[in-house]
């Protein structure tokens, strides 16, 4: 029997924390992890926090996508955080360029 499963990381960036969390295609949830937004100096070392977070919670499962609530104002089609709300230096951050990245 082959695993057809498929799998997406949903992640949650806000001004204190950065939750991500992995589902399967079913929407049940199989891991979650949590940090603090604090102590990262720059918007690139949030984002290393962050995709850090995604390959851990992933533990080694191609995904099919990633999902990431960020606050403040986003340009959604391009990826850009136009300005984070609580976020030191958030101001046209190109969130999905770096992600990729």
């Amino acid at each position: 029997m082959h695993n057809i499963d498929k799998y997406v990381v949903g992640v949650d960036l806000g001004g204190t924390k950065i939750a991500a969390a992995l589902f399967d295609s079913s929407g049940k949830m199989l891991k979650r992890e949590r940090t603090e937004t604090a102590g990262a100096a720059t918007a690139r070392e949030v984002v290393m926090r962050i995709t850090g977070m995604v390959q851990s919670v992933a533990e080694g499962r191609t995904l099919s996508g990633v999902g990431l609530a960020s606050p403040g104002a986003v340009n959604s089609r391009d990826g850009i955080v136009l300005h984070g709300t609580n976020l030191p230096e958030w101001t046209n951050i190109p969130l999905k360029k770096w992600m990729e990245a």
